[in-house]
């Protein structure tokens, strides 16, 4: 029934150990060390990623495909403005958010792009006969 204190004491000891390693703020803690890092790199390899598939999807058309990745950056760094004007702190969530916009916006802007560069093209055929 009755502990040593030293059993006691070093129960305590273990306790605070675990508290602050298996704590949520020490993992909240421990992505600010590495979240410009995993940011620039999330972003760079998605940026790849879309001017890749772009340049394939579009049949290899060098020039809508540098426009589609312009306007895809473009977006994300009036996205990361907006979070610093509102305060947004970069974390996992937010980065996450930035990655998903920066592959959403693909769509539109590869729509929009291809549309206008068939339609470019039907437009002055006549020049080429």
């Amino acid at each position: 029934m009755f502990r040593r204190k030293s059993q006691t004491n070093r129960r305590v000891q273990l306790t605070s150990r675990c508290l602050l390693f298996c704590s949520v703020f020490y993992v909240f803690y421990e992505q600010y060390l590495t979240i410009w890092n995993d940011a620039l790199q999330s972003l760079g390899l998605s940026l790849a990623a879309v001017f890749v598939a772009t340049l394939v999807l579009t049949g290899f058309d060098v020039w809508s495909s540098l426009i589609v990745l312009v306007m895809v950056t473009m977006i994300v760094v009036n996205l990361g403005g907006l979070m610093y004007w509102w305060n947004v702190t970069l974390n996992a969530v937010s980065l996450v958010n930035l990655v998903v916009v920066s592959d959403v916006t693909v769509l539109y802007s590869s729509h929009a792009c291809s549309w206008a560069s068939l339609r470019f093209h039907s437009a002055f055929q006549w020049l080429l006969l």
